[in-house]
């Protein structure tokens, strides 16, 4: 079977390559769904496709089901080298400063390359090489045949033979594998070498074109006939060099150099030796004479696979020599001949050519994901992905106090998304034929938490502590650490910048990270979905798998417009977010100017953030601002178990035709001085653009312990409503009191229609507050199967100021119980069924959470008799208990005054509570 990558199909947000604050410009308005009568399906794979997501951070299925990337430890290389010279590619173009790109692939397209431009060059038979990447063991390369009439023995095969790939990008080795072709097939090669290079050029190469220098990991020294796989284990080589140069002289000075032993675990499974380019060269072949045969399947050879013909002329002791075939048949009498031997020649063919590496490097993406380099020098963050060893990322390692800089030295990763991470690598380069890493340092983790200060939560991976005098260790080129696997959005490397009267730098070449599992959480957002014109927004459905400990969550916001806007851009293509960035952009000289992109932006009625997460996959009623034109859908794909993931297989959101183009609602008063006490409220609610079948249904909803008296509805223009309004002129008739007295007022009515000359409603109702704040709902419909319409908070009425629906509480005092009665005082259970039970009616305040109200009676004694508890999920509101006067066994207690605690099973420490108990007595009498 052909190689394929092992993801389903990993695509990013954009076929625009981010790098260093260039910023995706698409149109945003998605027509990528699917329409049913009053309904908008997400289910495709070209539907997903047209979201916005962090580049690489999904699979999408041909069926159209999203899941979240899995990451991989221990890849092969080879798999997906056309996706890192693709990246080179575009990347040269926004960078060709930073990102060079080889001549092979200058003035090609993107979707133009393929694994034939893996190929760097080849002795022979290029066009033969990508059968070795290709994942097919059916196909192979095997170098030309030697001209005719050229003696192998003159033949440095050597010099012919051989081949050189480019994977696309920089890795760490752990083992190159070679796989011969199947004895049918052909042979294996029966001397050769491996050898691998990093791109570094020669110290004493005069030409940038130069080719890279190699380091041979595979010299074979015993002609090999038979084996088909060979595997190169390269885990735990490094390359190293020997001291020089002024700064060397001034560090060895200072550091015993039997000190410079690494602390970190064994290396034998890290790859510590990077490399981007392998080459294989034959170095050895036994050419026309591969395998001797018979002379019957001599003669059945194709004319391209025939070898040579040996012959042979005995001799007197037994054993037989060489002659040439003239000799063999004109000189030699018939008893003096020796054998004929027949040769198939050698086929040297490789089938496959696996690099298996340390694995997928999360850090390679961070641009492409809108992700950001911080450093102390942040106009060349992306050099630590170029995957060109020399170029470096200065930055200070020791530095003359005087210039007052940090002593800490700080390079921070934002990701741009959510990884398992367990493992970082780096590579150094040279400066003047010196090189020096880092000494003691850390690796730091966050997953986005804040500290109280609003700054990041840092957990540390890695303390790593090494040459703790000047200078770090001198001379190695790649460094790396393990660790249990964490998630993390930010990741940093942190240092000491040591005060000394000499500047040393660390030159970072590369940095890598890896992890292994389903990414932890993933973001993706729709464009603009249009709705055909102003809709109302019912509820949102989808369609997933969530194993435990995995869950999806899904948002919406809504809008009416959007606008075009202009992003301006330095020469070096970071953004210009100066005020006046147009004008300041014009002024600047050719050279400073960079891309100028236009873009389109959502209007100024947009909601400001998207909604709250949508719980009820069947159903959730749709909580942004409708009707509206558009709405955009945010899905967020979580798991806390690297092995586990969830799927989202479809999004159908729900709407309907509105009652009205908008409807504004507002409460007064909003504000209360005290809990538990009921008061009078008044609602109003302005529909503006009725439509024309109107509404006759009125919803006023409260919080679950609320209750809900209705007072009168009434309607007319917003100049009636004035504070000497005559309201029993404006007083509705026929009104229907569907539901009172509960959390809810359900109200029918005449209905409203578009030349209905009503502008205004006010509904008064009564209500007690039992927590500081109270979100009042009120929604429109027209007919029992009508769809009811959201009234959004917002200026309804002049002589109402708050454009709030919500109530809120300012208590004098914060108590939690209120309203506490007690009847009887004295009670009697003696079974006349007269006071045979003393009741308890409380009201709670302020507490909202799932809890208990427990009554403990205890006697003069002070020992408890009897507990008496009601639990509820929201345990604000009324309550009722009754104690039947007998104790925890069942028994009538003692006639007496007993004394009755009543308290919540919470924690109120901190706040700021006045009473957080009652204590009152009550009395048993027979």
């Amino acid at each position: 079977m052909p190689k394929t990558s092992p993801r389903i199909l990993v695509i990013g947000a954009s076929a625009l390559w981010l790098l260093s604050g260039w910023t995706s410009v698409r149109a945003q308005t998605t027509n990528e769904f699917r329409t049913r009568p009053n309904q908008i399906v997400v289910n495709a794979q070209s539907h997903w496709q047209d979201w916005n997501f962090p580049a690489s951070t999904l699979e999408i299925s041909p069926q159209g089901e999203i899941r979240p990337r899995r990451w991989n430890r221990n890849t092969d290389a080879t798999e997906d080298i056309v996706d890192f010279l693709r990246f080179q590619l575009e990347a040269s173009r926004r960078d060709p400063t930073l990102f060079k790109i080889p001549q092979r692939l200058q003035g090609k397209e993107a979707a133009e390359i393929s694994l034939r431009d893996a190929v760097v060059e080849a002795g022979s038979n290029p066009a033969g090489v990508a059968n070795v990447l290709d994942g097919d063991p059916t196909t192979f390369w095997e170098p030309a045949p030697l001209p005719a009439g050229v003696d192998p023995a003159d033949v440095d095969v050597g010099a012919l033979w051989w081949f050189t790939v480019d994977l696309g990008r920089l890795v760490f080795l752990k083992k190159i594998e070679l796989k011969f072709v199947d004895e049918d097939l052909g042979d294996p090669f029966l001397l050769y070498d491996v050898l691998v290079s990093d791109g570094r050029k020669p110290i004493a190469a005069q030409s940038g074109n130069a080719p890279p220098e190699f380091f041979p990991v595979l010299i074979s020294l015993k002609p090999n006939k038979t084996q088909r796989s060979v595997e190169v284990d390269l885990r735990g080589i490094t390359g190293r060099r020997e001291l020089g140069g002024e700064q060397d002289e001034f560090l060895a000075e200072q550091i015993q150099f039997e000190d410079l032993v690494e602390e970190s675990g064994p290396t034998t499974d890290m790859a510590t030796l990077a490399g981007r380019f392998v080459q294989v060269v034959i170095r050895g072949s036994d050419l026309n004479r591969g395998r001797q045969i018979t002379q019957a399947e001599f003669e059945q050879l194709a004319p391209a696979d025939t070898g040579a013909v040996d012959y042979y002329k005995k001799l007197p002791d037994g054993s037989q020599l060489q002659v040439s075939r003239q000799v063999y048949f004109d000189r030699l009498a018939e008893e003096k001949r020796g054998d004929i031997r027949y040769y198939i020649r050698e086929r040297p063919r490789l089938a496959e050519l696996n690099v298996w590496v340390e694995g997928d490097d999360i850090f390679h993406g961070i641009l492409r994901r809108g992700g950001i380099i911080s450093s102390p020098d942040p106009r060349n963050g992306a050099i630590l992905l170029d995957s060109d060893v020399d170029s470096a990322h200065f930055l200070d390692l020791y530095r003359d106090p005087k210039f007052n800089l940090s002593p800490i030295g700080t390079v921070t990763f934002d990701l741009g998304s959510f990884f398992w991470i367990n493992a970082q690598r780096m590579t150094y380069t040279f400066i003047d034929n010196d090189a020096h890493t880092f000494g003691n340092y850390t690796l730091e983790v966050s997953d986005g938490s804040r500290e109280p200060d609003g700054s990041l939560k840092w957990s540390i991976a890695v303390d790593r502590r090494q040459a703790e005098t000047l200078g770090g260790l001198i001379g190695k080129i790649t460094e790396g650490n393990n660790f249990d696997p964490v998630v993390g959005r930010f990741f940093k490397i942190q240092w000491n910048v040591q005060p000394i009267a000499a500047r040393i730098l660390t030159a970072l070449s590369e940095f890598q990270l890896f992890g292994a599992g389903f990414q932890p959480q993933v973001e993706l957002t729709s464009g603009r979905i249009p709705l055909g014109n102003s809709k109302n927004l019912l509820s949102i459905e989808w369609d997933a798998d969530t194993p435990p400990g995995t869950k999806i969550e899904l948002q919406t916001r809504t809008g009416d417009t959007f606008s075009s806007d202009t992003l301006y851009y330095h020469g070096d293509n970071i953004r210009l977010y100066e005020g006046g960035a147009a004008e300041y952009y014009d002024r600047k000289n050719r050279r400073d100017k960079g891309n100028k992109i236009g873009i389109w932006v959502d209007g100024p009625e947009w909601e400001k953030s998207f909604s709250a997460p949508y719980e009820n996959a069947a159903g959730s009623p749709i909580t942004s601002p409708s009707p509206r034109q558009f709405v955009r859908i945010r899905a967020t794909l979580f798991s806390n178990d690297p092995e586990v993931h969830p799927t989202l297989k479809e999004i159908r959101l729900n709407f309907a035709e509105p009652v009205a183009r908008h409807l504004l609602g507002e409460v007064t008063p909003t504000q209360v001085d005290s809990l538990g006490v009921e008061r009078p409220f008044s609602v109003y609610i302005r529909p503006d653009t009725v439509s024309a079948d109107g509404f006759d249904q009125l919803l006023l909803a409260a919080p679950s312990q609320m209750r809900l008296t209705y007072r009168g509805l009434y309607g007319g223009k917003g100049s009636d409503f004035s504070p000497a309004a005559d309201l029993a002129s404006l007083k509705i008739a026929d009104v229907d009191v569907r539901s009172d007295h509960s959390d809810s007022l359900h109200l029918t009515f005449p209905a409203v229609l578009s030349e209905s000359d009503i502008e205004l409603f006010r509904l008064d109702f009564a209500t007690s507050l039992f927590t500081i704040s109270a979100p009042l709902r009120a929604a429109l419909r027209r007919g029992d199967d009508g769809w009811w319409q959201r009234v959004d908070a917002g200026d309804a009425a002049a002589q109402v100021t708050d454009n709030d629906l919500t109530l809120v509480a300012v208590p004098r005092r914060k108590e939690i119980f209120r309203n506490l009665a007690i009847e009887p005082q004295v009670f009697t259970p003696n079974g006349d069924d007269i006071n045979d039970a003393v009741k308890f009616t409380f009201d709670v305040v302020l507490i909202r959470q799932d809890t208990a109200v427990e009554i403990h009676i205890h006697d003069l004694g002070g020992r408890r008799v009897r507990s008496i508890s009601a639990r509820r999920p929201v345990i604000t509101g009324a309550h009722a208990l009754e104690w039947d006067g007998r104790d925890h066994a069942g028994n009538l207690v003692a006639p007496g005054v007993y004394v009755v605690l009543l308290k919540i099973d919470a924690n109120t420490e901190g706040a700021g509570l006045d009473e957080r108990d009652l204590a009152r007595t009550v009395a048993v009498a027979y």
